[in-house]
This record gives structure tokens, C-alpha cells and sequence, in this order.
């Protein structure tokens, strides 16, 4: 017997629950993504937060911001007080000093400070030099206290030159502040952030440093990181070694 073919209707192909349920999962996956990725964007603008306007883009660090300040100063406050406190007057050459933010600092508990500061960018405050030989002052033959505060990573190679051409401008002590080197990738993104052409160095070598320059180590003080992406931070007392 012959077969008779039968032609079945084409049926319309229907979209189930499940797969319309799934584009809303999708959307709402893009949509989670979305809000995490703004909110990292948010986190790292402040804490990886450089200044709107940048005259250079690639202009070191201590060019773009030209100040130097920094809210970790306790320890050089608390040293400056017990020291230079109680006297009339005393003399301070501040080296790297930015805008002049360390007489403000200092002025109100050492009233007698006499301040004078150099800058590879001039400033009201602070007049200009070339970065390595920072000039005597005419009318004192040597301060009480010559200061780097949060600038020689900055000064890279050129940090040893500084320390031993300042030994003999002070007849009593010298005082650093520095960033040091980060302890992990976020740390060290958050130091060449804040100064890409710089040197982070660590404790040690800090001290052979010194050592190097005719330094002795008085004091040190550290202040510990704010958070996961901050740094340690260091202050030293220095004297010049006798016959340096």
C-alpha cells in the first residue's frame, strides 16, 4: 500500500518563562557591575587623589603640587616644642619648603623661629635654587636647624649631594621627614602617584644614607599607615658628626 506523506503545520517557535526570566538576570548583572565599578572609581579618586589642575602632566611631583604638605607631623611638632619652645628666638632653613606651609606649622608653639626657605619652584616664602647646593644665608653663618620635611624623595640622585651640602649650614640638627617605600603594590602605586619621578627608599637605607653624608642618628620616630593604601612614615634627628 502506498504511504501518504502527511504535512504537519509549522509550529511558532514560543519564548519560555525561563529564558525571559534569564535577560532580566542578565540586566540586573549589568546593572550590579555597573554600581561596583562606579564605586571603585569613587574610592580610588580619593584615595589615589591628584590636584585638577596640572600645569604639566609630566612634570615631576614637587612641580605639580608645590607644597609638600602632609597632616603627619607630630612627631617634628612635638620635638620642635620640647627643643626651641621656651627660647626667644631660634633659626630654621627649610630646604624644599614648597609654599612656606612648615613656618605656619611651627610659628604658633616656637614663636621665635626665624625662617628662611629654598624651593626649586620660588614661592612667596621661598626663594629659588637649583636643587642640589642649597646657597648660605648671608646674614647667619649657620641655623639651629636646617629641615627636609617630605621633600628628598623628590630630589631622587640628587639626595646625597643635598644632605652633605646642608651639614654645614646647621650648628645644631637636622631634621628629615620622608615617605618611605611601600611595603605592598598598593602602597608603592600610592607613592608614585603622589611623585612618579621619585626615590621611596626604607629605614636602612636612610640610615646608610645619614651615615654616608656625616650624619649621626639622634632620634627616630615613625608614624604608621592611615590605611591599606597609605605608607609609613619617618622623622629623624640628625647631628653632624664632628669633623664631617
Amino acid at each position: 500500500m502506498a504511504s501518504r506523506e502527511e504535512t504537519l503545520p509549522l509550529s511558532k517557535p514560543s519564548v519560555s518563562k525561563k529564558t525571559s526570566w534569564s535577560y532580566v538576570h542578565v540586566a540586573a548583572l549589568a546593572l550590579v557591575a555597573i554600581a561596583v565599578a562606579t564605586g571603585y572609581l569613587v574610592w580610588h579618586a580619593k584615595v589615589f587623589h591628584r590636584p585638577h589642575h596640572i600645569p604639566n602632566e609630566n612634570a615631576p611631583g614637587y612641580v605639580q603640587q608645590n607644597n609638600h604638605g602632609s597632616i603627619h607631623n607630630h612627631h617634628l611638632t612635638q620635638w620642635v616644642q620640647g627643643t626651641f619652645g621656651a627660647q626667644q628666638t631660634w633659626s630654621l632653613y627649610d630646604i624644599g619648603g614648597g609654599t612656606g606651609g612648615l613656618f605656619s606649622l611651627l610659628q604658633p608653639i616656637a614663636k621665635g623661629i626665624n625662617y628662611r626657605c629654598v624651593d626649586v619652584v620660588a614661592s612667596e616664602k621661598c626663594t629659588k635654587f637649583d636643587g642640589e647646593n642649597p646657597p648660605p644665608l648671608k646674614d647667619l653663618q649657620k641655623v639651629d636647624v636646617v629641615a627636609f620635611n617630605y621633600v628628598l624623595h623628590h630630589a631622587g640622585d640628587q639626595t646625597l649631594p643635598l644632605l652633605r651640602n646642608a651639614v654645614p649650614l646647621t650648628k645644631g640638627f637636622m631634621v628629615v621627614q620622608e615617605d618611605l617605600k611601600g611595603a605592598t603594590q598598593l602602597q608603592a602605586r600610592h607613592n608614585y602617584n603622589h611623585e612618579w619621578a621619585g626615590t621611596f627608599r626604607g629605614d636602612r637605607e636612610w640610615k646608610l644614607l645619614f651615615d654616608v653624608a656625616g650624619l649621626d642618628v639622634v632620634s627616630s620616630s615613625f608614624y604608621e599607615p592611615d590605611n591599606d593604601a597609605d605608607v609609613k612614615r619617618a622623622f629623624y634627628v640628625l647631628k653632624p658628626r664632628l669633623g664631617a
